[in-house]
């Protein structure tokens, strides 16, 4: 994922324990950051819970931004791509 540091705005590929949301170029950053402002921000955007009604599931802790992805998966399988016309103008 593309992420810009939340303290410089630099490129930043480490990404805080805690919330997952902010990014650092370095942890000197993210030390500074947490001390400055994200300490008091850092919350994950969801929670894990569980009920007899609808099983497990995730509730939002915060508010989430528009078009914010909440959960992507990669599929468990992946075979050759391919359409019914192709193979009926074979046969």
């Amino acid at each position: 994922m593309e992420a810009n540091c939340g303290y410089c705005g630099v490129p930043a590929k480490l990404k805080c324990a805690g919330c997952q949301q902010v990014y650092y170029c370095n942890p000197d950053h993210q030390k500074k950051h947490w001390k400055a402002k994200h300490k008091h921000e850092c919350v994950k955007p969801y929670e894990l819970t569980k009920s007899d009604e609808i099983g497990r599931h995730f509730v939002a802790t915060k508010t989430i931004e528009k078009d914010t992805i909440l959960f992507s998966e990669n599929p468990l399988v992946i075979g050759p791509k391919w359409n019914l016309a192709d193979y009926e103008q074979r046969s």
